[in-house]
């Protein structure tokens, strides 16, 4: 958040020097002085304690007294387009390192996996999907790989509309396929319809092999790292994913569940027990699986010259994005604690993505680099879209806007902000904590 800041008020700095604005100081953080430094023109650079975002002041008559020889310098003194330009160059910052974040992810390259079905139940066979068809299409719009196929389908959930998919089966035929979003009911969750066809792709086949007992697992002295499971309640299984189908099933008063486990290569029978948790009906068994990352279909490498267009088409295509769920969001389509995340899901997808590789990284500091400009961007007062707002109005009738109008908006700008944050924090409490 340091870079991408950092980025933000930099774009606000150099654009006050170019139009002649004296800038008094450029801090990252806030609160108590770190360190800092003076250049020649007499700007202070400082570090403050708080890493939470950052601020450039500049001279303004309206913040206390100038130097009548100085004026000229004052920001509230330059023209409407200068001072529209200056507060504009912040978020047009972020969408230039947005930019350039995609065009480094671009050359170094980004690993991809097929959108190849690993399994197909009976249920999605009668749907039309084979195990081993390869998805090259969802209602028309080209699949080139997992995560394109992942983003169509989340997509469809949302709106709860069918998903016409295209297959290629192994043998080369070409088929359709439906996932009949639309008949799932409007009060089953986001996650809840995105899973209700969600089928594991050749990649994501994880075998049921036991990689850790977290320390609350009740079976802590029933399995053993390494155990295999073999049959979950008299059903096979192989593979991870199909613990939960058959939890699923278990009445409600259960509390334990009848299990055959590989261990050592013996063959053993265990009774395990249940752990319900209140945001799930679904009941648990205190495992995780053994993690392992799976080995890429290939890598997509650009030269320098052919990224940058990408890099465009990327930038754009996030864009989009992140407005169609900001919509669904307002509207009500998409539950807000999918959409607004504090900084301690930050830290952890953060986290979580870094181990990923360089490309992986870039790329999500490329999308949080862009969602700082979209809310900059928003006509809130307080923002920079709000105070763009304010000199457009004055650029229209003539006259900036007046003050007692500007305070008040302030005033509900700062609400709206402290809600976000508030929204945020909420978020980051229900999906981390509890």
């Amino acid at each position: 958040m340091s870079v991408i800041v950092g980025f933000h008020e930099f774009g606000h700095f150099q654009v006050a020097r170019w139009v002649g604005v004296q800038v008094t100081r450029f801090s990252l953080g806030f609160g108590p002085r770190l360190f800092s430094r003076t250049d020649r023109h007499g700007t202070e650079f400082q570090v403050a304690a708080i890493p939470l975002g950052g601020y450039v002041k500049m001279t303004d008559t309206r913040e206390g007294d100038v130097d009548p020889s100085n004026w000229s310098r004052a920001f509230d003194r330059q023209s409407v387009g200068r001072r529209m330009a200056v507060v504009a160059a912040g978020p047009g910052a972020n969408i230039v390192l947005t930019v350039v974040l995609f065009w480094l992810v671009a050359i170094i390259g980004t690993p991809f996996y097929a959108a190849k079905v690993g399994e197909a139940s009976a249920a999605l066979q009668s749907m039309g999907l084979r195990t081993g068809d390869v998805v090259t299409a969802v209602d028309g719009q080209t699949v080139a790989d997992a995560e394109t196929l992942n983003t169509e389908l989340l997509s469809a959930a949302i709106d709860r509309r069918d998903a016409l998919l295209r297959v290629e089966g192994a043998d080369g035929s070409q088929r359709s396929a439906t996932l009949p979003y639309s008949k799932l009911p409007r009060t089953a969750s986001t996650v809840e319809a995105f899973n209700a066809y969600r089928f594991p792709l050749a990649h994501e086949l994880v075998p049921a092999v036991i990689g850790v007992l977290p320390a609350q697992s009740p079976n802590q002295s029933r399995l053993q790292a390494g155990d295999r499971l073999l049959q979950l309640n008299g059903v096979p299984v192989r593979y991870w994913h199909e613990l939960a189908p058959v939890l699923r099933t278990l009445p409600a008063t259960a509390t334990t569940v009848s299990a055959a486990i590989e261990r050592d290569g013996l063959r053993k029978s265990v009774d395990l027990a249940l752990l319900r948790t209140p945001d799930s009906a679904t009941p648990k068994l205190g495992i995780q699986a053994v993690t392992q990352a799976p080995k890429a279909d290939g890598v997509r490498r650009l030269n320098p010259l052919t990224a940058v267009p990408k890099a465009l088409r990327d930038t754009w295509a996030a864009t989009r994005m992140m407005g169609d769920m900001a919509y669904k969001a307002f509207t009500g389509k998409l539950e807000l604690n999918l959409t607004v995340a504090g900084p301690v899901t930050t830290a952890r997808v953060s986290n979580a993505v870094a181990q990923s590789g360089a490309a992986q990284y870039l790329k999500l500091l490329a999308l949080l680099s862009l969602s700082v400009a979209i809310l900059n961007l928003l006509p809130i007062p307080v923002l920079d879209g709000g105070h763009l707002l304010y000199y457009l109005i004055e650029w229209v009738k003539g006259s900036p806007v007046h003050e007692r109008i500007q305070r008040l908006g302030n005033a509900v700008g700062l609400a709206l902000i402290f809600s976000l944050m508030g929204l945020a924090f909420f978020n980051d409490f229900v999906n981390n904590f509890r």
